[in-house]
This record gives C-alpha cells, structure tokens and sequence, in this order.
C-alpha cells in the first residue's frame, strides 16, 4: 500500500471516531468555569501593595529559571502555527471555520484554552525587570515566521501521537517551572504555571484517549506510526525558536531547561 492509500485508510478510521470524540469534549471546559490570566495576576493600572508585592517576589526568581520560562512563553505564544498544523489534516479539520463536527468543536475548544497560556505568563514576564520583552517578542514572530515540521506529513495517527507526547512535555516543563518558582520563593508563579499545566494535563488525557481508540481499532498501522514517530524522535514546537542573532538559540535554550539542579 502507498503513502496516499494509507493515509487515506487513517482518515476513515479518525473520521470514524466522531462519537467517541464527542464523549471526550467534557475535558474541555465551559468558559465560565475557566480560570482567565486576570485571575492570577494583580491590577496593573496602579501602584497597589499587591502589585509592589508581586513584583518583589518576581525578583527572586533566578536567570536559569527565567530562562526555561522564557522558552515556554514563545512556545505558547506560536499558537497560530500550531492550529494551522491541525487544519492540514483531513481527519480531523475544520472545513469551514465554524463546523459543529466532534473533530471542529475540539480543534478549536483546545485553541482557545491554549490561547490563555501564553498571555497568562507573558504578562507575569512583564513585570520583571531582568527580562529583555522586545527581544521575547522578536523571537516569538521569528518562531511563527519559520514555523515547524513535527516530521508526521499528513497522516493523522503520526499527529495524534505527537499531540499526546508534546502535551505531555508541556506539563512536565511547567510543573518544573512552578516547582523551582516556589523553591526561589515566588509562591504567584507557582500557581500561574500550575494552571497552566492543569491545562496541559487534561488536554493530554484528551489526545491520549483517542490514541488508545485508534490503538484498538486499527493496532497494526497505529503500532507502525508509533514506531516510525519514536525512531524519527519527537521535536519540540520551538525548534526553529530564533532571536534574529544566535542560529542554536533552541539548542541552548534545551541545555539550560534540561539542566539539573
């Protein structure tokens, strides 16, 4: 069988899980029952305790740790590309922009839930006077210029186990932020990234779900994509992260946040 007819064959099983995914938008929230970065951050309008507090607290977290916040924040803030990914797979995209498909509905309940990450620390960031904001945003329009590859072409088995993988590290990479945060004394950070990894955590269990479906519906193809993802290695959405200077800037960034205290 060639690469077309496959993919073709994934398509129709993805496609067919439409039920089942349907059952799965309850890891999804109501937006009313969401947390929203104006929840966790003080009012920036004036110069209140709570923000002079906030700040102070800001202060103690160390360079190391800003830096893996950092690369988190321009992972998040690429969103775009990542939704633009998702529509390219016949599988699972949404046709018309507002399809009410289980597929439709979840592609973009999981933007809009991601949407909030990036503004959320991104707006902590500011408040931190050891944080060059422009470069940050250079980098982040650098990132979704360039885009990225997850290296899954158009099969939408090999994108459903990235997605259950990468949202997998985006929780581990948080949960370690809010860990050392809270080591340093920054008890607000603490708390941003662990609402954040909240997200991430119930949206892996989302895509982890519909891999073990496809596991049990089509074992012997979904066996042979995982395969295949696993000998080509999952690459982070930041890979091509770029500050308009340093061409290893993703490399460095990864030797810092995998350093071990």
């Amino acid at each position: 069988m060639d690469n077309k007819d496959l993919i073709a064959d994934h398509t129709r099983v993805v496609k067919g899980l439409d039920d089942f995914v349907k059952e799965q938008l309850s890891l999804f929230l109501p937006v009313d029952k969401l947390w929203q970065p104006s929840d966790l951050l003080p009012d920036f309008s004036s110069e209140n305790k709570k923000l002079i507090t906030f700040r102070k607290d800001a202060s103690k977290v160390p360079d190391e740790v800003l830096v893996v916040l950092v690369g988190d924040i321009i992972t998040e803030e690429a969103l775009p590309t990542y939704q633009t990914w998702l529509n390219r797979i016949e599988a699972i995209k949404d046709h018309n922009g507002v399809d009410n498909t289980a597929w439709g509905l979840a592609t973009k309940w999981w933007t809009a839930e991601e949407n909030r990450h990036g503004t959320l620390l991104y707006s902590y960031l500011r408040l931190n006077s050891n944080v060059d904001v422009r470069a940050i945003e250079e980098t982040i329009q650098y990132l979704i210029r360039n885009g990225f590859d997850i290296r899954a072409g158009n099969d939408p088995y090999k994108t459903l186990i990235y997605t259950t993988f990468q949202e997998r590290a985006t929780h581990i990479s948080h949960t370690n932020v809010a860990d050392k945060a809270r080591k340093y004394g920054d008890e607000n950070l603490y708390k941003i990234c662990m609402k954040v990894a909240g997200d991430e955590k119930r949206h892996e269990t989302f895509y982890k779900r519909v891999m073990k479906e496809i596991f049990e519906k089509d074992p012997n193809d979904a066996m042979l994509a995982f395969k295949e993802m696993m000998e080509k290695k999952i690459v982070m959405p930041a890979e091509l992260m770029y500050d308009g200077r340093d061409p290893k800037l993703f490399d460095n960034y990864s030797i810092v946040a995998q350093c071990k205290e």
